[in-house]
């Protein structure tokens, strides 16, 4: 279930925007959900109900990558993937993260800071709040249980698998657009449709 802290700081982190507007790599609206169109007018309702499915299907695919990982590791993890996509699992964070080594790990998400090849403040902070939700520890740790606020919505179940039976990425975990788009893509297109 999504932690409520996790969908607050999120929505603190995106601001609330009922226009459309380019952010990089799409158009976004509400709380940095795609848009639907680049002109796209949005209440706010819609925008929580979105950033609700967008975080669900991002949450979904890190429970997949690292089962078990401590609930401010996953928090972070799912905030990173509704952000910035599922890349981090094939560079050393996502390595770090198989290992279960948080210090490493924490240290490795503190890097995802740029967008348009330069760091933004904005990012920065975002990234140091969220690296915060890390266990203190630099060594391996046990999963914590999950945290005790109220979800919000049920998970859902994972998504196909992102790798072939010899442990490669598949082309979806990679985002082939040849394969229809990304897995989070695909994974938000799910829950949607279960809707």
């Amino acid at each position: 279930m999504l932690d409520t802290d996790l969908v607050e700081a999120v929505k603190r982190f995106e601001g609330f925007a009922p226009l459309a507007k380019w952010d990089y790599k799409q158009y976004t609206n509400g709380f940095g959900t795609r848009a639907h169109s680049k002109t796209e007018h949005i209440s706010e309702t819609e925008a929580q109900r979105r950033l609700v499915i967008e975080l669900t299907a991002a949450q979904a695919l890190v429970d997949h990558f690292a089962p078990g990982a401590p609930q401010g590791v996953r928090n972070a993890l799912t905030s990173l993937t509704f952000n910035e996509g599922t890349g981090w699992e094939h560079d050393g964070l996502g390595e770090a993260v198989k290992a279960k080594n948080w210090g490493m790990a924490k240290a490795h998400f503190l890097m995802y800071d740029h967008a348009g090849d330069k760091v933004l403040p904005a990012l920065e902070k975002r990234r140091a709040e969220e690296a915060s939700w890390f266990p203190k520890e630099d060594h391996p740790v046990e999963a914590t249980p999950a945290a005790q606020s109220e979800p919000v919505v049920d998970p859902v179940a994972p998504p196909e698998p992102v790798t072939t039976p010899d442990g490669k990425p598949t082309k979806e975990a990679a985002g082939d657009p040849t394969t229809g788009g990304s897995l989070l893509s695909r994974a938000i297109h799910s829950i949607e449709a279960a809707l």
